[in-house]
């Protein structure tokens, strides 16, 4: 019988993933864009803005390739490699990058044990939809580590039980029945087609796993990934955090963190019982809520070398006295995502219609409401498209050159109120990484 890693390459052998067409572009995919980026995890850890030009990147199980496009479009100038232990999938991804015309892009059929051959050291480390196939996490991690600089990051995840504990129950019944005893085959998938579809609507296994999609001819990829998923297993958020312990890894934080705020989940708490829940530390928090509310296909995180430490302060963490002092030492990067000229001619219209524009259209962050921008501040950070960063200062005039009075009083606006307002506003757009601040000293 073979082993665990060769029945799971020679089922993406069988059904390449992801199964999407060649010529599908991700640029329109916002928030796909938005999680490949170097840039965010890398700011949210360390409070500085990096150059994607300078990153070395990896893919790890990359597949078809369509993320490992999403990583090279996200970082422009970046060296991307793509590895996966699937020959067939290797050989998809070199046709999707060719026809793209990113022909710089490197993709090997190697197995992740063996990437210390490639001889490189990464930056940004992505490994999408692989880990759990790890019999041990911890182990697959360790081995992502080994070929992470020492200021590196990688962005892993973990398929989560709770919420996928139906499609386990399917899996069960297929083990059952010997269907992954052996390599996948087309009866196979059809039999799970047969069975599946042929319950009862209101048959729980059904009812919270079938999809009308799945009965179709070309849902191989669908039904291995859900129902005949070789090596898949489920973990929780302590098992999720116990794993980067073990590896020696610092949670850095969820890749859409805007999803898993526990307060989002009420309506309404006791004052008491909201500060007491937000006191909690953030992997207790995390697990309140996948305990509350498991919607979440994967524990998707970002972590770092534990050995590495971060800088202790961030301008948008400053108290009204530090930025009363150095507020003039501030400079403001718009996010690398926004710097299009389809962006600075949303910032236009905008302005031009008096209309607001919707942040969100142009980079998701994964938010659960759209984002949007007053047009007066939409024309003041249209010079963050043209050149980022800018200091403050800068946009503080801009802003008393396009409005230089107040609408009511019709008085002469002053720096400081400018910089009031426009303090408020940044700091909000930050919290979602719209714009991200540097200053030339934390702490003088």
């Amino acid at each position: 019988m073979a082993s665990l890693p060769e029945k799971v390459r020679q089922q993406f052998d069988f059904g390449p993933y992801p199964r999407i067409p060649i010529d599908s572009d991700p640029c329109p995919e916002t928030q796909l864009l938005f999680r490949h980026n170097w840039v965010t995890p890398y700011y949210l850890h360390y409070h500085h803005v990096a150059n994607p030009a300078t990153a070395t990147i990896l893919d790890a199980g990359c597949g078809t390739g369509y993320r490992t496009l999403a990583l090279a479009l996200a970082n422009p100038g970046a060296q991307v490699f793509g590895v996966d232990l699937s020959e067939r999938s290797v050989a998809l991804a070199r046709s999707r990058l060719d026809y793209h015309g990113r022909r710089d892009v490197q993709v090997h059929a190697l197995d992740i044990q063996d990437l210390p051959t490639l001889g490189l050291q990464f930056d940004y480390i992505n490994c999408d939809d692989t880990l759990y196939l790890f019999q041990d996490p911890a182990a697959g991690l360790t081995l992502l580590k080994r070929v992470l600089k020492p200021g590196g990051i990688i962005r892993a995840n973990l398929h989560s039980a709770l919420q996928r504990e139906a499609a386990y129950r399917g899996q069960a019944v297929f083990r059952q029945l010997g269907l992954f005893n052996e390599n996948p085959e087309t009866d196979a998938v059809e039999t799970v087609q047969s069975l599946i579809g042929g319950l009862k609507p209101w048959v729980n296994l059904k009812r919270q796993t079938w999809k009308p999609q799945f009965a179709q001819a070309d849902a191989t990829a669908d039904i291995l990934m859900n129902y005949l998923f070789q090596g898949d297993q489920g973990y929780t958020i302590p098992q999720m955090f116990a794993a980067l312990d073990a590896a020696d890894l610092q949670f850095i934080r969820m890749v859409n963190w805007q999803q898993w705020r526990l307060p989002d989940l009420f309506d309404q708490l006791p004052p008491p019982l909201h500060q007491r829940l937000m006191e909690l530390p953030q992997s207790q928090q995390l697990q309140l809520f996948e305990l509350m509310h498991p919607v979440h296909r994967l524990l998707d995180f970002w972590c770092v070398n534990a050995q590495v430490n971060a800088p202790t302060s961030a301008v948008a963490q400053w108290d009204a006295l530090t930025w009363a002092k150095q507020w003039s030492q501030v400079s403001v990067y718009l996010h690398p995502q926004l710097r299009t000229k389809i962006f600075r001619q949303a910032c236009l219209n905008s302005w031009r219609t008096h209309k607001p524009l919707i942040l969100t259209a142009h980079l998701d962050p994964g938010v659960n409401t759209p984002v949007a921008l007053d047009s007066r501040v939409a024309i003041i950070l249209l010079m963050l498209v043209d050149t980022s960063p800018q200091p403050l200062l800068n946009l503080i005039k801009r802003s008393m050159d396009l409005f230089p009075r107040d609408p009511d009083t019709l008085e002469t606006v002053t720096p400081e109120a400018v910089l009031a307002e426009l303090k408020h506003v940044l700091v909000a757009l930050e919290a979602g990484v719209f714009v991200m601040f540097e200053t030339r000293s934390f702490d003088s």
